[in-house]
């Protein structure tokens, strides 16, 4: 069984991987992880992908933490896939919009910019 990990595992993390790579910001790490956790990746593989990331010097930004050089150690190999795009939970029409133009709401939810503009 692989555990899962939430905001206050990714906040830790973020808080490691910055004290070693102080150049990276932590809010850009911990989007990072939240895209690794919405991907289905446990603790253990967004934690070996970050430090990979962070030792290598030619990763110059946490969005590094993604490159498939640095995921295989944490994934057996295999790539995770990450989503761009997402359904407004909120449209009347099922729409889907590039990952970008959405805000994930309080209560988990995603929602399109205009639709959280609204709310």
């Amino acid at each position: 069984m692989q555990l899962k990990f939430d905001p206050d595992d990714a906040n830790h993390i973020a808080w490691i991987i910055h004290r070693r790579r102080p150049d990276w910001n932590t809010t850009g790490i911990k989007r990072v992880l939240g895209e690794l956790a919405e991907a289905g990746a446990s603790l253990g593989q967004a934690t070996s992908a970050a430090e990979n990331a962070a030792l290598n010097k030619k990763a110059d930004t946490p969005a590094s933490i993604k490159w498939p050089e640095h995921m295989p150690a944490a994934n057996g190999g295999k790539a995770i896939k990450f989503a761009t795009h997402r359904y407004c939970q909120v449209c009347e029409q099922p729409v889907k919009h590039p990952i970008e133009n959405m805000v994930q709401h309080q209560d988990g939810r995603w929602i399109c910019k205009p639709h959280a503009e609204d709310s």
